[in-house]
């Protein structure tokens, strides 16, 4: 069976798989680590205004949250993922999580849809 996407009121305000939103302001995000290992960890963080980020995955009902990939991934791994994480030897990544309610308060603005 198909997964489900965003319901028709979240489907007016949530961005959907490969979309790319700007943020219009700073606004909360999760950054989560990926490791070399059956492991995740991460840190609350700003995401600054004017940051591209492509959504990652379809958002299916009942999330809270989208999974987003920064356009310049590396130029914000510098900023978002501290130098210590980067510097260890299972570090493989980051994503960066955005809750959907700052899509639904207009911090995003979408740019365009592949």
């Amino acid at each position: 069976m198909a997964a489900m996407l965003a319901t028709p009121e979240q489907a007016k305000t949530v961005p959907k798989d490969n979309d790319y939103v700007r943020t219009v302001r700073p606004s909360p995000v999760i950054v989560v680590y990926s490791w070399n290992a059956p492991f995740t960890s991460g840190q609350d963080a700003e995401l600054p205004a004017e940051v591209l980020v492509s959504i990652v995955g379809d958002i299916l009902p009942g999330a809270e949250a989208a999974s987003c990939r920064p356009v310049h991934y590396e130029k914000w791994e510098q900023v978002l993922v501290e130098e210590s994480v980067r510097a260890s030897s299972g570090y493989v990544g980051y994503t960066v999580v955005i809750p959907l309610s700052a899509f639904e308060n207009d911090c995003y603005e979408l740019q365009a849809n592949k």
